[in-house]
């Protein structure tokens, strides 16, 4: 009886493990979208001002990304690899594409336990200016 139990012990963990390693992926990868809603919304000061992509990324960079992403559970500002802004020539329409790297975290070697390299998140959201 108690092999069984050890056999089908180490079935549930392996079972749970990959339910908790789930709901991190998905509360990361939702908090990154956040993140890049947020960070788009606050362009609209910047670009308001007149400024190119560049110059907008440098500020939601310098100014920005810490306070919204400090905020969040699952997000270290760290770990944040990219951030890259577009503004069409209209200047009508504005993207914040965000790039997140979970290169070496829990999530990372929880994931790799079940075969799945994740190394990267990115999500982008936009605005109509």
């Amino acid at each position: 009886m108690s092999v069984e139990f050890s056999i089908i012990l180490t079935a549930i963990m392996l079972v749970v493990v990959m339910f908790v390693s789930l709901a991190i992926h998905i509360a990361t990868t939702s908090e990154v979208q956040q993140a890049a809603h947020d960070l788009t919304r606050q362009s609209l000061k910047y670009i308001d001002l007149g400024l190119e992509p560049e110059a907008v990324c440098a500020w939601l960079q310098a100014d920005m990304l810490e306070k919204v992403t400090g905020q969040l559970t699952f997000i270290d500002p760290a770990q944040v690899q990219s951030l890259t802004c577009q503004i069409d020539d209209g200047r009508t329409l504005g993207r914040v594409t965000l790039s997140y790297s979970i290169d070496g975290s829990f999530l990372d070697r929880a994931v790799q336990v079940f075969g799945v390299d994740l190394k990267q998140i990115e999500r982008s959201a936009q605005i109509v200016l």
